[in-house]
């Protein structure tokens, strides 16, 4: 490296909040009854990729990762439960729509997409919230990284 520390808390909350915002962007385009920039069924190759699935599954497990480096508060176990669940609808949905041959009306992408924008929510409301207390008068001592 070139001297330079990669500050990874960072670089996850800035993933976590553009996969947040993503989630987000996607649900508006999936609700509205505009027509979709992209392709009904995606692929990246020959693997089909359905973003209403993929985006809150890759949010749930960012915001997961997070939750564990961050310790235990009442905010992150709220949200750490929230990107399991999304993660577990994800994971479950991508399986029963791709790997299932049974027929039928498929809800997945229904309960995976309203999970993963309350997880949205729930990360920019822990965002804003962890931005004020870092914002307060109280002095905070930094520690120098060790060469």
């Amino acid at each position: 490296m070139s001297g330079q520390l990669i500050d990874m808390n960072g670089l996850l909350r800035v993933s976590q909040v553009v996969a947040a915002v993503g989630v987000v962007l996607i649900a508006i385009i999936t609700f509205s009854p505009l027509p979709q920039p992209y392709p009904t069924w995606p692929t990246l190759g020959a693997v089909p990729i359905n973003p209403e699935l993929v985006a809150p599954g890759i949010l749930g497990c960012i915001t997961l990762v997070v939750t564990i480096r961050d310790g235990i508060s009442i905010s992150s176990a709220v949200v750490g439960i929230l990107s399991v669940v999304t993660l577990w609808l994800a994971a479950t949905s991508l399986y029963a729509l791709y790997a299932s041959t049974a027929g039928g009306v498929f809800f997945g992408g229904l309960f995976t997409l309203v999970s993963g924008i309350i997880l949205a929510v729930g990360v920019v409301i822990k965002q804003l919230l962890g931005q004020r207390e870092s914002h307060d008068s109280r002095p905070h001592i930094k520690e120098r990284p060790s060469k």
